[in-house]
């Protein structure tokens, strides 16, 4: 059992064999964009640090917009300029909100740059997994405001939810290989 998100397409390809309580990445970004899109959000800008998770977050978000357009701000590097320039660039062309799937940019202080610079109306959608005890060490009051998602799981808290899906997933399996075992 998995207990990190992952590609929808490595859950195929294990046959049955890895699973996880958590949504898949791209279900997560599906989630994300429909949500940002029926809340009326039409420029978004989307802000990762280059790696296969955060491409593939950005590739399902992309492909779930209808009415919406996204831009994509990436970079390769793991330093604080490179965020702040990113910063920077939103500034002059600010979008109706920021989707970062990574919690990399919030690491390297991207929600305090954004606030130094007067772009704190602009909400900042992220996934379940950046809302950490990192994320606020790391950004303090700027990383108030942030908004998780949760797919499809109401109003029960996401720690509550995935312990008891990851428990449903392990009693299944274990009665599989009860009955399996002669």
């Amino acid at each position: 059992m998995s207990l990190c998100s992952s590609t929808g397409e490595l859950f195929k390809r294990s046959h049955g064999r890895i699973m996880s309580p958590v949504f898949s990445i791209e279900a997560e970004s599906r989630f994300n964009a429909m949500n940002l899109e029926s809340e009326g959000y039409r420029n978004l800008a989307i802000v990762y640090f280059d790696n296969a998770f955060s491409l593939a977050h950005e590739l399902a978000f992309r492909g779930a917009l209808v009415k919406a357009k996204a831009l994509t701000y990436k970079f390769d590097k793991v330093d604080p300029e490179a965020v702040r320039d990113i910063a920077t660039r939103l500034k002059k062309i600010p979008p109706d909100a920021i989707y970062v799937p990574d919690l990399t940019p919030f690491m390297l202080s991207f929600s305090r740059q954004l606030r130094n610079l007067g772009l704190d109306s602009v909400p900042i959608f992220s996934i379940h997994v950046v809302q950490t005890e990192a994320l606020l060490n790391a950004e303090g009051h700027s990383a108030d405001g942030i908004i998780y998602s949760h797919p499809d799981i109401g109003p029960e808290s996401a720690d509550t939810y995935y312990a008891a899906r990851a428990a449903r997933f392990l009693e299944d399996a274990v009665a599989k290989c009860k009955n399996s075992v002669s």
